[in-house]
């Protein structure tokens, strides 16, 4: 089984600064994401997040839908 490191922040200044000045990490923008049933050898769904960054490369992230519902549980989205 695999770990994923989830880091929780209250606030904006608490949270890592990705703006690097173009060194180390680059921002890219999400342009599609693609639903896969069936998309393990376990037959669970999994989701394709596509990235494009402002060069015009294209990243592609492949992830669990399980996962990102653990995600997404964890964030405030319905004000809980």
């Amino acid at each position: 089984m695999q770990a994923l490191d989830i880091q929780i922040y209250n606030t904006i200044d608490e949270a890592p600064n990705y703006n690097t000045n173009g060194k180390g990490i680059l921002a890219a923008t999400l342009t599609k994401a693609v639903i896969v049933r069936n998309g393990t050898v376990k037959g669970n769904d999994t989701v394709d997040l596509l990235f494009k960054d402002d060069n015009g490369k294209q990243y592609v992230v492949f992830i669990t839908a399980s996962l990102l519902k653990v995600i997404t549980d964890l964030t405030n989205i319905n004000g809980e």
